[in-house]
């Protein structure tokens, strides 16, 4: 990977690139809060390791630009728009979470995938073809979403063409996959997660809107399991309100873990929330008050309901990026809805390697991975991504 025309110009396409990320950040939350300093070009190579990379989008209408920068090294590509771009990944966005909702796709998952496996190569082709390159030494990815394709999955994209091969190779399956709502360093993380707070199983509300969640309380009990030699707080059933939430000592927790509702408003950001029993809810300013001293991981293994979904990255960006900025290290949520038995499956096996020593970015990694060993369709291990706070020095 060289350098596009010397340092100065890249590192003035990142200044311009990141600028516009801060204003869509800022707009995403009303002004209630500020984005991060702007990283500098030399400041963000330091603080990358061997065999990671950053890759920032910016997409126009008609073109868009991909700035990849590793440890040593920073080129800068034109890519299609998102004129080229939008018909494909909604195509294969919606191949994705079919098996969810049709029943014909559930049944043959892999045949009803390999229909819209173009759409995929194409989209692949356009993001990541650019700096192929220079991936085979690369082993950890961090995304810089830009418009459409922060509802994208990368981990998702088919990193072979051949949709007739007997293995099919995700980009999951190569990579370790991070998202950064703006262009930094990855935060490094302690070994232990504990102290942490289990929250979820919720009562029903009385309209009907936010229902029980039968597996909810299975996946706290498989959670704890997991840290069953650190300290633990449990809030579930008629304990899980808002009052009791905020009573907590969370500025003192490494791991907060919700298995409960949540809504991700795209229309609104004020209308985001985190849907406890009987309907009480913490809400986006809520959550922005908070003081995430410990600097926790937070997981967000919701059922989203409402008119959105959760968008990391910059543009509507909703609860990730709210508690992102009350103080939390990463923040793990879905981009669609998960069937619950396979969300609860996935989570157990993200604290199970995470509580033998892997950081979150690793242990999403080893979780999605022998999920796909066991259902092969993207639908149940795709959608979770991890969102970091990124680390520009200020």
């Amino acid at each position: 990977m060289q350098p596009t025309g010397g340092q100065d110009l890249p590192d003035r396409i990142l200044t311009t690139m990141e600028k516009t990320h801060s204003r869509a950040l800022r707009r995403a939350l009303h002004g209630q809060q500020t984005a991060p300093e702007i990283v500098s070009l030399g400041a963000l190579q330091s603080r990358l390791q061997q065999g990671e990379l950053v890759l920032d989008y910016l997409i126009g209408e008609d073109h868009g630009v991909l700035l990849a920068i590793g440890p040593e090294e920073v080129a800068a590509h034109r890519i299609p728009g998102s004129r080229d771009l939008k018909a494909a990944l909604k195509r294969y966005r919606s191949a994705l979470r079919r098996p969810l909702f049709n029943a014909d796709a559930r049944n043959d998952p892999r045949a009803d995938l390999e229909r819209s496996l173009d759409h995929g190569v194409e989209i692949r082709k356009a993001l990541l073809d650019p700096v192929r390159d220079v991936l085979d030494d690369v082993e950890r990815i961090y995304i810089v979403p830009d418009t459409e394709i922060a509802l994208l999955p990368f981990v998702a994209l088919p990193w072979n063409d051949d949709k007739d091969a007997d293995d099919w190779v995700f980009l999951g399956d190569r990579f370790e996959v991070a998202v950064l709502p703006m262009a930094g360093g990855a935060p490094t993380w302690d070994r232990s997660r504990t102290p942490i707070l289990l929250a979820g199983d919720p009562l029903p509300d009385a309209a009907g809107e936010y229902p029980a969640l039968p597996t909810s309380g299975m996946e706290l009990d498989l959670v704890s399991r997991s840290w069953k030699n650190g300290e633990q707080s449990r809030l579930d059933r008629s304990d899980l309100t808002s009052a009791n939430m905020l009573e907590q000592p969370l500025g003192s927790f490494r791991t907060l873990h919700f298995a409960t509702h949540a809504v991700a408003s795209t229309a609104d950001p004020n209308g985001c929330a985190v849907y406890l029993s009987g309907g009480d809810r913490i809400g986006l300013k809520q959550i922005l008050d908070l003081d995430l001293q410990a600097s926790p991981l937070v997981v967000l293994s919701a059922c989203q309901t409402g008119e959105g979904e959760l968008i990391p990255g910059e543009g509507v960006v909703g609860l990730g990026w709210a508690f992102l900025r009350a103080g939390a290290k990463g923040v793990v949520a879905s981009l669609w809805s998960v069937e619950d038995t396979a969300s609860t499956e996935l989570m157990a096996l993200f604290h199970r390697s995470m509580s033998q020593g892997n950081d979150p970015v690793t242990a999403l990694s080893v979780a999605q991975r022998s999920m796909a060993a066991q259902r092969f369709h993207p639908a149940y291990w795709a959608p979770f991504i991890i969102v970091l706070r990124p680390d520009t020095g200020s």
